[in-house]
């Protein structure tokens, strides 16, 4: 499997981690929910990037002085899946996090910038995703998740 890389459009913004963790979910559950998890993150400003393709999403944010583009450090897999009912997932700055975060926020293209984090449409529906990311001493720097294609599809 690999992220898709065919893309129709980007989306770019920032928001600020102050509490030092990251809550990866679909933005229709509470935090009890169990298929979403948190991420210890790096305190500063986060920049987010979301590329959509035909057939994918990926949702990518990272420490401003990071570029994971501009980086030969490998992506890896956290400990948790992030089940997808509402056909969304996003990466939120945890202490500022709640469901109802989306209630009066609207894009054509399934973009949902908000600021203490961002959430975009899958563009597959709903699902079980894969959480990435990129580290120093045991912080995420870079954070992802990602509609995934199957390499045979390229």
């Amino acid at each position: 499997m690999r992220v898709s890389t065919r893309e129709v459009s980007t989306h770019t913004g920032a928001f600020d981690v102050v509490s030092g963790v990251l809550r990866v979910t679909d933005p229709c559950y509470d935090i009890d929910v169990h298929c979403a998890g948190i991420v210890r993150a790096a305190v500063g400003k986060w920049r987010w990037r979301v590329a959509i393709t035909n057939e994918s999403a990926t949702v990518t944010a990272h420490l401003s002085t990071f570029d994971p583009n501009d980086s030969e450090e490998a992506w890896e897999a956290e400990p948790f899946d992030v089940g997808v009912d509402s056909g969304t997932f996003g990466i939120f700055e945890a202490s500022k996090y709640s469901k109802d975060d989306l209630d009066d926020v609207y894009n054509p293209e399934g973009i949902y910038e908000i600021d203490h984090g961002i959430a975009a449409t899958t563009g597959i529906g709903d699902g079980i995703f894969q959480c990435q990311t990129i580290k120093r001493s045991g912080i995420a720097i870079a954070v992802r998740v990602a509609s995934l294609v199957d390499d045979s599809d390229a």
